[in-house]
């Protein structure tokens, strides 16, 4: 469960003249700094109020600030923006220090009891995609560990006071720190709620090309450099492929794209990765050429070639249509991606189950013994306004996502026809 769901406050509400503002913030990480600086300024203090919702769910907004500090560009704000920010960032500083510190916490309750893991995300992907911790908004620690010591793992994190929330097929999600939701006001700050979650492996496969990298004081077992970006690729791939995809993911990916573009031998190798995984050099193509779409990038010629080979004329038409909006869609998004998902013709689940749940939500607050009831009233409340959210999420989505729908279809047809859209 996307983690901004337990908030009320990210309950997507979309404004006039945010698309713009959005857009700009967007280009702002590839343009120069005359450009951001005069485009930036052009917006009103109130406009930037409407979308630091945005900002935040987005995962861009201590990205943005960093970008205009390191451009000499943070005049372009209006100083309430702009110290909001910087105080989102001083805040997120003491939050990653504290997650690093339950990081290494739970790297040696794993070592302890011998498990076969990996870190995931998170602090490894610095320095090829996020310039440092500080500045990513990450919302839990995640795991990759193998199947057969899922056992021990979860053990361990029972003896620091996590309780298994839910498994959602090979991923088990662990809560602990109390059953209240986190605010909006508080999202960068040090709090008691914590999340893990833990990824199974069936087989050793990446387990066993894991390297060892110093993060903090501490020494912990990550995927290797070339896994580690297929990885990244195919997270991005999945999101794609869902109502909601954080702008931060995308531009994170750019980063470690363009950091590596010269680097023939780490080409060499993903190719080796990915030569006998089709699906995977699909997953590659389209999170590439939404890059291209987006930032305007030239990508390296594996990627290219990639992207001529292995994206049909539908899915880059979707990325052309779709892709930039689905990046500045408000939380929790919208039910676009079902059209590239059957373009793709990847998803084991029936259109239709995206389109209309078949089953209630899962819980978003977890009780605890000794409970009482005033609290347990509490929840059940909650739980009922996150359910009317989610429904009108899916009435209004649904009835947008039929209408593109027929659009897309006769764009579609005039492909086949030799018509430009």
């Amino acid at each position: 469960m996307n983690t901004f769901s337990s908030i009320p406050s990210y309950r997507g509400v979309h404004r006039k003249g945010s698309r713009e503002l959005r857009s700009a913030v967007l280009e702002s990480f590839s343009r120069s700094s005359p450009w951001v600086s005069e485009t930036l300024a052009r917006f009103t203090e109130g406009e930037w109020k409407a979308n630091l919702a945005w900002l935040d769910t987005s995962g861009l907004a201590l990205y943005l600030v960093d970008r205009l500090l390191r451009l000499g560009c943070e005049r372009s704000l209006p100083p309430a923006i702009l110290e909001r920010l910087l105080q989102n960032r001083r805040d997120n500083t003491a939050r990653s220090a504290a997650m690093l510190a339950e990081a290494e916490a739970v790297t040696l309750g794993f070592e302890r009891e011998g498990v076969l893991f990996a870190h995931l995300k998170g602090i490894t992907l610095t320095p090829h995609s996020v310039p440092e911790p500080s500045l990513r908004l990450q919302l839990d620690l995640d795991f990759l560990v193998h199947a057969e010591d899922a056992g021990k793992a979860a053990r361990v994190l029972e003896a620091m006071g996590y309780a298994r929330a839910c498994v959602s097929g090979d991923t088990w999600e662990f809560k602990a720190g109390g059953a209240e939701i986190p605010s909006l006001k508080d999202l960068y700050k040090e709090k008691p709620q914590r999340v893990a979650e833990i990824h199974l492996a069936a087989a050793q496969g990446l387990l066993e090309r894991i390297e060892h990298r110093t993060f903090g004081s501490m020494t912990m077992p990550a995927l290797s450099a070339p896994d580690l970006y297929l990885q990244q690729a195919l997270h991005l791939f999945k999101h794609l492929r869902s109502a909601f995809t954080r702008a931060a993911w995308v531009l994170e990916y750019r980063r470690h794209m363009l950091a590596r573009r010269e680097d023939v031998l780490f080409w060499q190798q993903i190719e080796g990765l990915v030569s006998d995984h089709a699906e995977d050099r699909v997953a590659l193509g389209v999170v590439s050429l939404l890059v291209v779409e987006v930032f305007g990038d030239r990508p390296p010629a594996f990627l290219a070639q990639l992207i001529a080979s292995c994206v049909s004329a539908p899915v880059q038409l979707w990325i052309e249509r779709y892709g930039r909006s689905a990046l500045l869609a408000d939380f929790p998004g919208t039910k676009l991606y079902l059209i590239l998902q059957a373009e793709l013709d990847l998803s084991k689940t029936p259109r239709r189950a995206g389109l209309l749940p078949l089953a209630l939500p899962p819980m978003i607050t977890l009780g605890h013994p000794g409970e009482g009831l005033r609290s347990k009233l509490r929840r059940v409340w909650i739980q009922c306004g996150f359910i009317g959210f989610r429904s009108g999420f899916h009435c209004v989505e649904g009835v947008r996502y039929l209408l593109e729908l027929l659009r897309f279809r006769r764009l579609v047809a005039g492909l086949s026809e030799g018509v430009t859209p």
